[in-house]
């Protein structure tokens, strides 16, 4: 039988993010795991230019930068028509930088990889659809990124096998001005040494894996994510000696899980072994018991085996929680060896079935069969107002549950290309569910609610709607002049844009479930939205320096909508340079805002620039509070010293300087 092909412990999120998860779970209940099939395609441009080398700890001044108010932290952002990529998201500029060594000399070939950090308003299944970006260091140590989205957090990793990894400045692309990253340095890093022996003290020739903790949500399956670690010197590899004896050098900063496996041995781990203030590990001792195993079969409803299916076990007793997985064979038997001894947990997951579950689960049980349930599908008729067929549509599966009016994103999208509009959806796991069709030039429908047991359900047809039009005009309700690049989104009447800055942010959704719509507004103010969904809605015009307003109006299909010209007024602004302890800018750190009057949770965060500047925009008069943090620091922003924190007020309209030094 095969060993477990992969163990990753169970790790303990930061604070923070576990708040955010909480609130993010109750949206996303009961989330299918059927793959997307819209997943965004292609690339923004990554570049390495053979330009003269920047001297480490220096910044360039670029052409686009602006330098009005510079040292105050302002920034100007030029009014000019946005410009979208594939995934009509708002294109930054560019964002470049410099890898050198501890004595300033470039190095080539570093690999430097970003990837959107989740944050405070993020809907987890956009999170999981997010691109991952990497381009290598030229001659002289430089890189640079162009057209990535503007105003998303980047975390950004920095990879070169002479030297331990590091974590660079988090970013944000900036919409019109372009930002030269401080110089990252890589270092030699940590060493991680030790022995691995059995429980009579006897040294074992063993496979050592070195795995650094992650600290918030990452994207991608288990396998990707290995490969990628792998790539990135994030998990490292190596083989106990013959005395037992092994080594890692050039580790980066940060907390580790070290693990050893060996045939006829109880996978062990140590953890957690923290890298930090120049402390390298050179004395670990990995204690190996003799192993335990879990063995059995998996079989349908018919006792007929179920090959290749996924078995994963999860030990719930003693503490500490050890994983181990493997997959059944043919005649659907599994053996998950090297397990420690205890009570665990196990799953089976198969193509086309429900997952199997097996509680309680005492070390060197042989004998366990677990049934697995065929899922089920629907079929049905996708047709036009006029009762003809729609050939090209696709469909989104929600669930509904009894209690909430709002539908359950499972985040399974299916594209048809359908002469007849027929469709058919397999391997749907038990419960109810509620289909979302669109089609190009109807609006968004949606399909009555339906069962899904062990039976396929047929007949779930959709006559799609005829959408309406809404159109308008967007302007500066103090001087009358066109708005540039507002964003116009359709809502239900129960819609409050005050929560979109409360606690769980955009991951609340719309109540009402109103079908995701989105246009801009054009260079003289203008919006056209077609197909928008009939019935009572109401309009949020929103930009980032402005006050939102809120319209309502019925949609009314084939019909359009002028609603004139709307004014949205100029909110107030606060602006600062933020640093650390040592009086250095605070290059991809944070700013927390908070509000200090009224009645509602309110709660912003902005991403510290490469010249040390942050700004919020489109504040409402009143009382706030602002702190500042490093980025190893963001987990605290519950518990700030005090003596960070800063109170200012912002009339209407008004700019507001405050300068933030954190102590952390």
């Amino acid at each position: 039988m095969s060993r477990p092909q992969s163990g990753n412990s169970q790790l303990i999120g930061l604070l923070v993010v576990g708040v955010f998860v909480l609130g993010a779970i109750g949206f996303l209940f009961m989330s299918d795991s059927a793959e997307p099939t819209n997943l965004p395609q292609g690339d923004p441009i990554t570049e390495v230019e053979e330009d003269a080398p920047i001297e480490a700890g220096t910044l360039e001044t670029g052409p686009t930068r602006a330098t009005d108010r510079a040292d105050s932290g302002a920034r100007i952002d030029l009014e000019l028509d946005p410009v979208l990529n594939h995934n009509d998201a708002t294109i930054g500029a560019a964002v470049t930088g410099v890898v050198v060594n501890n004595e300033g000399k470039p190095i080539a070939e570093a690999i430097v990889s970003l990837a959107q950090k989740y944050t405070n308003g993020t809907l987890l299944a956009d999170f999981q659809k997010t691109e991952k970006f990497e381009v290598e260091t030229d001659s002289r140590g430089r890189f640079r990124f162009r057209q990535l989205p503007a105003n998303r957090d980047m975390n950004i990793w920095v990879y070169h096998g002479d030297y331990a990894p590091t974590q660079g400045p988090n970013f944000s692309s900036l919409l019109n001005e372009e930002q030269e990253l401080p110089p990252i340095v890589l270092k030699a890093g940590y060493s991680v040494a030790g022995q691995v022996i059995d429980t009579n003290g006897n040294p074992l020739a063993a496979k050592v894996q070195l795995r650094r903790q992650k600290s918030g949500f990452t994207i991608g399956s288990p396998e990707d994510q290995q490969d990628e670690d792998l790539a990135l010197g994030r998990l490292v590899e190596t083989q106990s000696d013959e005395g037992g004896n092994f080594s890692f050098k050039n580790i980066a900063e940060g907390i580790w899980i070290l693990r050893a496996d060996k045939e006829g041995f109880a996978s062990a781990e140590a953890r957690p072994l923290a890298c930090y203030e120049n402390k390298s590990i050179e004395d670990q001792e990995v204690v190996m018991e003799d192993e335990h195993h879990i063995a059995g079969r998996a079989v349908n409803e018919n006792d007929e085996p179920i090959a290749n299916a996924l078995v994963n076990v999860s030990r719930v007793q003693p503490r500490p929680i050890l994983t181990a997985n493997t997959r059944t064979l043919e005649d659907g038997s599994f053996d998950v060896r090297g397990l420690a001894a205890g009570v665990y947990g196990l799953s089976v997951q198969a193509e086309g079935y429900t997952n199997g579950h097996a509680g309680r689960v005492q070390a060197n049980t042989e004998t366990l069969v677990v049934v697995m349930q065929p899922k089920a599908g629907v079929t049905g008729r996708i047709t036009r107002p006029n009762g003809g067929p729609v050939t090209k549509f696709s469909l989104e599966v929600m669930r509904t549950r009894s209690g909430t009016k709002q539908y359950g994103m499972t985040g399974a999208t299916y594209e048809f290309d359908s002469p007849d509009g027929t469709y058919s959806i397999d391997s749907l796991d038990p419960g109810t569910f509620i289909l979302l069709a669109r089609a190009p030039g109807l609006a968004a429908t949606y399909s009555p609610s339906f069962r899904v047991d062990r039976e396929e359900v047929d007949g779930i047809d959709i006559p799609m709607l005829a959408g309406g039009v809404l159109v308008g005009r967007v302007i500066d309700g103090s001087t009358q002049k066109p708005i540039v690049g507002a964003l116009i989104s359709l809502h239900g009447d129960e819609y409050n844009p005050e929560e979109i800055d409360s606690l769980f942010g955009a991951s609340l959704g719309d109540p009402n479930n109103i079908p995701h719509l989105t246009v801009t507004t054009d260079k003289n103010g203008e919006f056209r939205m077609e197909n928008a969904y009939p019935g009572t809605v109401q309009v949020l015009i929103d930009h980032q320096k402005y006050l939102s307003n809120i319209v309502a109006t019925t949609v009314l299909g084939d019909v359009e909508n002028d609603l004139g010209a709307i004014g949205i007024y100029q909110g107030g602004s606060i602006y600062g340079i933020a640093t650390d302890k040592s009086g250095a800018m605070l290059t991809g750190g944070s700013v927390n805002l908070s509000r200090q009057d009224g009645g509602t949770f309110f709660n912003k965060r902005a991403t510290v620039d490469a010249r040390g500047r942050f700004r919020f925009d489109g504040l409402k008069a009143g009382s706030y509070e602002l702190v500042a943090y490093p980025p190893s620091n963001e987990s605290m922003f519950l518990f700030p010293p005090e003596g960070d924190k800063k109170s200012v007020y912002v009339a209407d309209g008004a700019d507001v300087e405050a300068n933030l030094n954190s102590t952390l």
